[in-house]
């Protein structure tokens, strides 16, 4: 596990709130951003009265919202649906915890994300977002279903497979009325739009001689410029520009694992970090015996026709013995070899 659902919506109320950034705090770079209207026109909410205008906007009491926020309550289903739906660009992040910035789904600046790591918006994007979601509601009001029926939803809802082949829902006959729409055809202009705009961010995330703060390193080492560092940077990602997709480590040496424990050799294991590998699944096991050229055989035991148990739970008792017993002769061996 990572974040919760109830994390990330702190995080993204803190953020849509302007607790932690109000207009007139706003760094260099933000006004910049404002300024030349790098981000999406996202519902402006923050600020005093936040919470009733999050409220009005959601349909939510705001009261409701305040005992999540302070977390005296755990965020419910209508709740999630009203602020995913209210700020599209965050949907895919705050289910998963991940990022597709490629694709318009981002995070809010308030959130450490990994591991992509783009806070930019994308205009199209959330255009075609919000249009989807008004044309998705339009099609159950012109279907006439009543919404607060769930049988009726489910009905309306659910495609059937009678035969060899699927059949569309009842709501088959209005989605093709409103596809006649000009409406419509605006959404698949929005998406085309979309498409032209996400290419120009790949282009941005690619090339590396266009990113900003890479031709602003270039041409001060080409001629000799000084230029003034922008005041309250953080120094651990100075290194990056906001057009970098992914994290690009400075001077660290490449690993196999992720998990950096896992990357220690067995004689070099704390009896901390022993107890840690022991806890973990037996799949992440047998890729850190094979990868430090330790036989398998050795801790699992065999099972009949040569296969070893399939479970993905820690090791059992027996099996940790007999890697704790691994471990220690490959201590004393390596500690033989060091004394000759």
């Amino acid at each position: 596990m990572s974040t919760t659902i109830e994390d990330r919506v702190i995080l993204l109320l803190r953020d849509q709130s302007g607790e932690l950034e109000p207009d007139k705090k706003k760094g260099v770079i933000d006004k910049i951003k404002s300024a030349i209207g790098s981000d999406a026109q996202q519902p402006q909410i923050g600020g005093h009265g936040f919470w009733e205008r999050l409220g009005f906007f959601t349909g939510i009491n705001s009261k409701r919202w305040r005992k999540v926020y302070a977390r005296d309550q755990r965020i419910t289903s209508d709740m999630f649906q009203a602020l995913a739906q209210l700020f599209p660009d965050y949907a895919f992040w705050l289910s998963t915890g991940i990022t597709d910035a490629a694709n318009g789904h981002i995070a809010p600046y308030t959130a450490q994300i990994f591991p992509e790591r783009i806070y930019e918006t994308s205009y199209a994007a959330h255009q075609y977002f919000t249009h989807s979601l008004n044309l998705a509601q339009t099609l159950y009001k012109e279907a006439q279903v009543n919404t607060n029926d769930e049988k009726e939803r489910m009905y309306a809802a659910e495609r059937t497979r009678p035969l060899a082949h699927w059949w569309d829902s009842p709501l088959s006959d209005a989605a093709y009325k409103i596809a006649s729409s000009e409406e419509y055809d605006y959404l698949k202009k929005l998406w085309n739009e979309r498409e032209e705009e996400r290419k120009e961010n790949i282009e941005r995330i690619a090339a590396q001689k266009q990113k900003p703060l890479v031709a602003q390193t270039t041409e001060k080492n080409s001629s000799n410029l000084r230029i003034t560092p922008i005041l309250g940077i953080d120094p651990r990602t100075q290194h990056q520009n906001r057009w970098d997709l992914f994290y690009r480590p400075k001077d660290l040496q490449k690993s196999k694992f992720a998990l950096s424990i896992l990357n220690i050799p067995l004689t070099q294991l704390t009896d901390e970090q022993f107890k840690s590998i022991a806890e973990m699944s037996l799949s992440d096991i047998q890729k850190y015996l094979e990868h430090h050229g330790i036989n398998e055989n050795l801790v699992f035991p065999v099972m009949q026709g040569g296969q070893i148990r399939y479970n993905e739970d820690k090791l059992t008792p027996n099996e940790t013995e007999r890697l704790e017993k691994l471990m220690i002769e490959h201590r004393k061996r390596n500690n033989g070899n060091q004394a000759k």
